[in-house]
């Protein structure tokens, strides 16, 4: 057994790793910053962290590259943004985790890349009871998508009104990310995708404040908008597998 540090700000994802560890026996430690992570840091022994790139307080892989030769653990970076091909060479070269997790992640991956990077060969399987908890947090995150995009777009247009306020600006990513990082765990992929281009628009957008980069993040709202009204449509049918799963129908 393991103890393993999950530093996110994600509520979501961190729960979701605390189950997807328990087959292994793991111990999972969560903290929601840089900070947090720091506190829990100074009281405990960690065997592995799993740091997500974009943290409320602190840059993940900065983070990591500060305390690689103090702490002494394995790091394996987690992130809804790199994604290329480009973005792990870069990942590597800079950061050199000894593993990555690309978000979204289901739980089996989860605990395939710690067991890995842990030199274990062993995954296990989650139980009847794993797998409820699991289902419960779908439809619970389920139940959280329209609260979630409606900051979005709220978010969405105070920042086209205040573009240069960065607090503004962190807080609307923030939610997008989100989104982008934990929506396809629990199935849905189209909206965690959307999300991802969303925030790619959003940072294009920044480093240039004009017109035309702002079209960019437009059309992925749009989509954002589709997809939206297709499930609610979808959300609708009487007997639907979604309606089935929250006791609606």
């Amino acid at each position: 057994m393991a103890r393993i540090l999950v530093i996110d700000d994600d509520r979501n994802f961190r729960h979701l790793v605390a189950v997807a560890l328990r087959p292994a026996g793991h111990q999972v430690l969560e903290a929601g910053s840089a900070r947090d992570a720091e506190a829990v840091l100074a009281r405990e022994r960690a065997d592995l962290v799993l740091v997500d790139g974009l943290l409320p307080d602190a840059d993940g892989s900065r983070w990591i590259g500060e305390r690689r030769k103090t702490l002494g653990a394995p790091f394996i970076f987690v992130s809804a943004f790199w994604k290329g091909i480009r973005d792990a060479r870069q990942l590597h070269a800079d950061v050199k985790p000894a593993g990555f997790l690309r978000k979204p992640a289901t739980a089996e991956q989860i605990l395939g890349e710690v067991q890995k990077v842990l030199g274990n060969s062993s995954l296990g399987a989650l139980s009847a009871a794993d797998l409820d908890e699991l289902e419960a947090m779908r439809i619970a995150y389920t139940a959280s998508i329209p609260g979630r995009l409606k900051e979005i777009h709220l978010g969405l247009a105070q920042v086209r009104r205040r573009a240069r306020d960065p607090v503004l600006f962190a807080e609307t990513r923030r939610h997008v990310h989100e989104v982008a990082g934990t929506a396809g765990s629990f199935g849905f992929d189209a909206v965690s995708e959307i999300c991802a281009k969303l925030e790619q628009a959003l940072l294009a957008w920044r480093s240039r404040y004009d017109d035309m980069a702002w079209a960019a993040v437009v059309v992925e709202e749009r989509a954002l908008v589709r997809w939206e009204e297709h499930w609610r449509r979808d959300e609708s049918v009487p007997g639907s597998p979604r309606q089935a799963a929250s006791g609606l129908a």
